[in-house]
């Protein structure tokens, strides 16, 4: 259950959140009355205006609102409501009370801890946690009008409860990220480039997993459930192809045979998937750097795609063989912007 980072890109210079710099709370008021809704259709109850006017009044359920309709998507109480009334959605409530529950154990400020320990000194992590009863199955980040980071999190049963810490800290490095690297600035360079270099911030996919992991020698996925562990393994074991897919969109853009900004926002999206290109490259160069260099030059590096590129390359070797980025692809990121 990853997130976009792509959501946050772009986002780097909205209005700062009020609160202190270490506010990370979860709010469960609308997984809470969503659950109370259900227990009442458990036990042949009617469900009375109150409760109604409780779900709808929370502020997840609030916020969930605002970003659908401000993505121009269709989404009412009435339709809400019938969502809530389903006998679908009542056949999972012995699959959602421990899911449920299991959110209120998660650690954190192990989360809060693990994002930070990858970021600079006094980086500023904000947000508010929303577990989520819903119809789709979506997690994400969104950035309210108000400045306010959410991070909606769908309330899965199949989800262990390590594999939601690990996904929490993700996020929150993802967060702390748009906190810490302002946007890459590049006036000498093409619509193109400068959109690739944005787009190219998606290494931040890898560097979270790290984080999350807390260590380059721990799986990123050590906690997911075992298909998701796999998919990893199995893009690890191909990230050579995953280079050269990214490696391939960077040549296409120096050499101008990609001038669209639309063009290279469009390939920079088919390379997310789960844990696609983004999650696995990303990784390995943070990984990398981080064991050849240590960490604090990785977090000195990270915030600019060309500089974690470059000292990846430039970084002693380590054990591992590891992929290399195209000559090509090398002196366009030494010289744009530059």
């Amino acid at each position: 259950m990853m997130l976009l980072l792509s959501l946050l890109i772009g986002a780097r210079s909205a209005p700062p959140d009020t609160a202190s710099p270490d506010s990370v709370v979860f709010v469960f008021d609308a997984m809470d009355a969503a659950m109370g809704i259900l227990e009442r259709r458990a036990r042949g109850e009617a469900i009375p205006a109150v409760a109604w006017d409780s779900m709808f009044a929370a502020e997840g359920y609030r916020r969930l609102k605002d970003r659908e309709l401000s993505l121009k998507r269709p989404f009412s109480d009435s339709a809400f409501r019938v969502f809530l009334l389903s006998d679908t959605l009542l056949a999972r409530l012995p699959a959602l009370r421990p899911a449920a529950t299991a959110w209120r154990t998660v650690d954190l400020s192990d989360a809060v801890s693990r994002a930070r320990a990858y970021l600079p000194p006094g980086t500023p992590i904000r947000a508010r946690l929303y577990p989520l009863i819903k119809p789709a199955t979506n997690s994400f980040v969104h950035l309210g009008p108000d400045g306010v980071i959410g991070i909606f999190m769908y309330v899965e049963p199949a989800q262990p409860v390590g594999e939601a810490r690990t996904t929490l800290a993700h996020e929150l490095h993802h967060v702390g990220y748009s906190a810490a690297c302002p946007e890459v600035g590049v006036s000498r360079a093409s619509p193109a480039e400068r959109a690739l270099l944005q787009r190219l911030g998606a290494f931040g996919e890898g560097v979270a997993m790290l984080a999350a992991a807390g260590s380059p020698d721990v799986n990123p996925n050590a906690e997911s459930r075992p298909e998701m562990r796999a998919d990893w393994d199995q893009g690890i074991a191909g990230v050579d192809g995953d280079f050269a897919r990214i490696d391939s969109l960077i040549v296409d853009v120096a050499t101008g045979r990609v001038t669209s900004p639309d063009s290279v926002a469009s390939r920079a999206e088919d390379l997310y998937g789960a844990q696609g290109p983004w999650y696995t490259v990303g990784w390995l160069m943070s990984s990398t750097v981080e064991r050849a260099v240590g960490r604090d030059r990785l977090i000195q590096v990270m915030c600019d795609p060309r500089d974690l590129i470059l000292q990846y390359m430039t970084s002693p070797p380590t054990a591992e063989k590891r992929p290399n980025w195209s000559k090509t692809a090398l002196n366009w990121l030494a010289n744009v912007g530059r």
